[in-house]
């Protein structure tokens, strides 16, 4: 019985990883054709494995809400999008990935959380040293889309962040909990995370990773009564209405021009949000739905609207989407999604700020911070493992208690940098 037992839980793990491996399809598998095929299928797979298990095996266990209501957010973007004509297979195949994964993530917290710090981690640290090969060995672009040419392993520069910070957010919650072979696993992904964002040179993606690094130090993690998930969301809606809608970009010129490397205009962006705010205002209950590019592209155009005050450069790709997380939730969904990504949010920041002193709630509200606050000036469409991330914090109190149940009593170190002492 000990044997079967032993085979029955490895079975699991791997079952679970591939499951991860495939809704973590890299960005370069997409434009192989065989391999996107592929991975479709091995998607789907997964997504019906999670879905089965969450609806019939799971009697007894209480739902996450943030589930639920990714879930509903998913399920109401798909109708929506159907109805308008718009991108449904894209959308769909998003919807798949986003509701699959936090399926997954929330049985893994209910079976063996410890599992998102070791087999997750370990199979996104693979894919980062993977990515890191890639930037190596072809610095001008391992392939070139219809957009870009500086694409990796994990897609596009900027977007590597999707995988880049969630890996660097688990290596050092793993390395607060003194995990097993945790220093240099630290010492590893900050290399290749410090790496890749210094030679893509990505300014959202350097100041993501810095911050991260920031917080993470013991005058600031220790902090929690002000360094907590709710405060830290309070901050991001401050600077989402002092950037986005005022528009007060001199107060932050320091991290715009010097750190960034921007204008005051974001490279166009504040053109962007002014042309999605208009459409915004004409269909502000219900939204748009997920459109194709080209019919996105041609209906954003923006030098027809703004004249010579731009660039031409910014006139065929910059619209695809609008280049801020909550602008775009608007924009697609109206009031209905904006509220349903609003509630999720915050149960999010209410949950890390009840268990504010435990070790993955001070990692997630950090995670959740830093990820928001490049979401300011991108969307990243790709960023699937956002709401799995939230998941974790809205569970941290349960992940927390276990992880101190199996390990024992845990060490509240809160700094990433005492492995060089």
């Amino acid at each position: 019985m000990k044997v079967r037992s032993t085979v029955s839980v490895s079975l699991k793990s791997i079952c679970i990883a591939f499951a991860y491996f495939a809704f973590l399809e890299p960005r370069y598998f997409y434009y192989v054709s065989g391999l996107k095929t592929l991975f479709r299928g091995l998607i789907v797979l997964s997504f019906l494995g999670s879905l089965c298990t969450y609806v019939f095996f799971w009697k007894g266990y209480k739902r996450s809400k943030i589930t639920i209501l990714v879930i509903l957010y998913h399920v109401y973007l798909v109708a929506l999008t159907a109805i308008r004509g718009g991108s449904f297979l894209e959308v769909s195949l998003d919807a798949i990935n986003f509701v699959g994964l936090v399926l997954l993530t929330e049985y893994v917290i209910r079976w063996k959380p410890d599992f998102l710090l070791s087999g997750l981690l370990y199979l996104l640290l693979a894919e980062v040293f993977i990515n890191f090969l890639t930037i190596l060995l072809f610095p001008n672009g391992l392939y070139s889309t219809e957009y870009f040419s500086n694409n990796y392993f994990l897609g596009y520069d900027n977007q590597n962040i999707n995988v880049l910070l969630p890996t660097l957010v688990l290596a050092i919650t793993r390395y607060k909990y003194k995990l097993p072979y945790s220093r240099p696993i630290l010492i590893v992904t900050l290399f290749l995370v410090l790496y890749t964002v210094l030679v893509i040179f990505s300014g959202a993606s350097l100041v993501i990773v810095s911050l991260t690094m920031l917080l993470s130090l013991p005058f600031l993690c220790e902090m929690s009564t002000i360094c907590n998930g709710w405060n830290y969301l309070i901050i991001n809606v401050m600077m989402f209405f002092s950037i986005v809608i005022f528009r007060l970009q001199n107060l932050f010129s320091f991290i715009i021009v010097d750190m960034l490397g921007k204008d005051l205009t974001l490279t166009g962006r504040t053109f962007i949000w002014k042309r999605v705010n208009d459409f915004i205002k004409r269909n502000p209950i219900l939204g748009y739905g997920v459109e194709s590019q080209a019919y996105r592209s041609a209906k954003m155009k923006l030098k027809s609207y703004y004249g010579n005050q731009i660039s031409s450069s910014l006139n065929s790709f910059a619209g695809l989407h609008a280049h801020n997380r909550f602008l775009e939730t608007a924009y697609r969904g109206g009031v209905i999604l904006t509220v349903i990504y609003c509630a999720i949010l915050i149960i999010s920041a209410k949950q890390l700020y009840k268990n504010k002193d435990a070790v993955i709630a001070k990692m997630m509200s950090i995670g959740m911070f830093v990820y928001l606050t490049g979401m300011l000036t991108e969307f990243y469409r790709y960023s699937y493992l956002f709401f799995p991330l939230l998941l974790m914090a809205e569970c941290s109190a349960e992940i927390d208690g276990m992880i101190e149940r199996k390990y024992g009593k845990m060490t509240n170190i809160c700094s990433v940098l005492t492995f060089i002492q």
